[in-house]
């Protein structure tokens, strides 16, 4: 009589609880590094944002008012403009970064001319954790830069 060859109930559960212990580590480890990865993407994000009112603005000779406001859970951005500006998703609509919190601020509107001048806060910090990031708008130049 020939014998099955296989694995015991037991075998099994030991590489389960081997494998559970190992992930369980890994994603201990990983958490650092997914807060770095979420903190870059809704800085580029918001960049992007920034920059693209500012174009907008400059492009379509409109003033192009940018609002940023804090809400649970990260921030909520509504560009408007008082032209009629028929471009769609672009005015009016919200455009939502997680987990980015603004700094000493519940909300702030800053108004891209079409001279390409920044009227409102040209100043104002996000951050998210442990990490934060300043900004500095400036009306000469068409970069963002980060305060020292």
């Amino acid at each position: 009589m020939e014998r099955q060859r296989g694995f015991t109930l037991i075998e099994l559960f030991l590489t389960i609880g081997l494998i559970a212990m190992v992930g369980g580590l890994l994603l201990f480890r990983a958490k650092p590094m997914l807060d770095r990865y979420r903190f870059d993407h809704g800085i580029a994000k918001l960049n992007r944002e920034l920059l693209y009112s500012k174009h907008l603005s400059e492009v379509a000779h409109a003033d192009v008012d940018f609002t940023i406001e804090r809400v649970k859970g990260g921030l909520i951005c509504i560009r408007n403009t008082d032209e009629p500006l028929k471009i769609p998703h672009t005015f009016k609509t919200k455009i939502s970064i997680p987990h980015l919190q603004l700094v000493d601020k519940e909300q702030i509107t800053i108004c891209y001319t079409s001279s390409g001048y920044v009227l409102g806060d040209t100043q104002f910090s996000v951050k998210y954790g442990e990490d934060k990031f300043d900004y500095e708008l400036s009306t000469r130049e068409k970069k963002i830069k980060q305060l020292q």
